[in-house]
C-alpha cells in the first residue's frame, strides 16, 4: 500500500502547527489536516496555514477528524504535555501516555491502515506503547527519536570544520533524551571518516556530547519551547515515505533482535519509504559506545516497566 499524500497532525500546538506548516511551504504533500481536542486554537491555525498556503500550489489545509481518515494517510501524533525548563522527557510520561492511548484507540477505531509517526514525548515510550496497541503492519508505526538529535550532531561537527552539514554522516542513538549518544567510530565527512580531521579524544567526545544533549533544555530554557527543528525533521520523515525516498533516519523504532534487543524501542538507523520503515545492518559500536547504548536500553526498558505497573 502506497501513501495517499495526506497527512493527519494531531495536536495544534506549537510543534504540530510547525509540522504542518513545514508541509506546506515545501509543498510535500497533497492535503494537510489538522486536529485537536480545543477546536478553536485547531480552526485558527487551520485558518492561518490556509492563508499561508495561498502562496503555493499544491496543498490543502483543513480542519480533520478521525472519521476522514483513508488506507495511506499519515497520522502524526504530536498532542500532549510540551516539556517545561525544570523537566525532563520522561518527566512527561504520565500525562502524555493517558493522551496518547486515547488516541491509539481513536485510530483502532477507524480500521484505516494509516502509518503513524510519534512526537509526543517522551517518544521512545509512547512509540512502545504505540506499537504494542495500534492494529497495525510492522513498519507502519515509529517515533520521531533521534534524527533531530542527529541533525543537531551534524550542524555542530559542520560548525566546527567549516564544511555543509549535508557532507556530514553521523547518528545520535540510544534514547531520546539523557542517554542518548553520538556515533563518533562511524562518523564521516563526504565518506571519509571523521578522525581525518579532528581527534576525538575524550574532551572532545565528552563535549560534543553534551552540547548535542542539552541544545533541547537551552532553547527551551531561552523560548519556551521547540519547534522549528523538529517541524522540518518530521516533514522530511514524511517527504521519505510519500516519495519513496528510501533516505535513513534514527528512528524510534521496535527491536526484535536487532543489536540483541528485544520487546524495546530505541532509536537506530534505519531506511523509511513507502512500506513504513525497514531494518537495515546493525551500526557497528567501539566499546565505550556499545556500553552505552546498552545502557540507554536499560533506562528505556526501565521505563516501560515502570509505566506498565502504573
Amino acid at each position: 500500500m502506497d501513501s495517499s499524500s495526506k497527512v493527519m497532525i494531531v495536536g495544534a500546538g506549537n510543534v504540530g502547527i510547525s509540522i504542518a506548516y513545514s508541509l506546506v511551504t515545501h509543498e510535500i504533500v497533497n492535503q494537510v489536516g489538522i486536529y485537536d481536542i480545543n477546536t478553536n486554537l485547531a480552526l485558527g491555525q487551520v485558518y492561518d496555514l490556509q492563508d499561508a498556503s495561498s502562496f503555493f500550489s499544491s496543498t490543502k489545509v483543513s480542519f480533520m477528524d478521525y472519521k476522514d481518515l483513508h488506507d495511506g494517510d499519515i497520522v502524526v501524533i504530536a498532542c500532549g504535555k510540551a516539556q517545561n525548563p525544570s523537566q525532563t522527557r520522561i518527566d512527561l510520561l504520565n500525562d502524555n501516555i493517558k493522551i496518547a492511548k486515547s488516541v491509539f484507540n481513536q485510530i483502532n477505531q477507524t480500521n484505516k491502515n494509516v502509518y503513524v509517526i510519534v512526537v509526543t514525548n517522551p517518544v521512545d515510550i509512547i512509540t512502545y506503547f504505540a506499537c504494542k496497541e495500534l492494529n497495525l503492519p510492522e513498519g507502519k508505526v515509529f517515533g520521531s527519536g533521534t534524527v533531530l538529535d542527529s541533525a543537531r550532531l551534524r550542524y555542530l561537527i559542520s560548525e566546527q570544520l567549516n564544511v555543509n552539514p549535508i557532507d556530514v554522516t553521523a547518528f545520535v542513538v540510544g534514547e531520546h533524551g539523557d542517554t542518548s549518544f553520538p556515533v563518533l567510530s562511524n562518523a564521516n565527512i563526504g565518506g571519509i571518516n571523521i578522525d581525518n580531521f579532528i581527534n576525538i579524544n575524550k574532551e572532545y567526545y565528552r563535549e560534543v556530547n553534551e552540547k548535542v544533549r542539552n541544545r533541547a533544555y537551552e532553547i527551551i530554557s531561552l523560548k519556551g519551547y521547540t519547534q522549528f527543528g523538529i517541524g522540518v525533521a518530521v516533514s522530511q520523515m514524511i517527504r521519505s515515505i510519500v516519495r519513496n525516498e528510501n533516505k535513513i533516519f534514527t528512528l524510534s523504532v521496535p527491536v526484535k533482535g536487532q543489536y540483541n534487543l528485544n520487546d524495546l524501542v530505541i532509536s537506530i538507523p534505519v531506511q523509511l519509504n513507502y512500506q513504513g520503515f525497514n531494518y537495515v545492518k546493525d551500526l557497528v559500536f567501539n566499546e565505550e559506545e556499545s556500553d552505552m547504548f546498552y545502557r540507554s536500553a536499560i533506562h528505556i526498558k526501565e521505563s516501560i516497566n515502570s509505566c506498565m505497573c502504573e
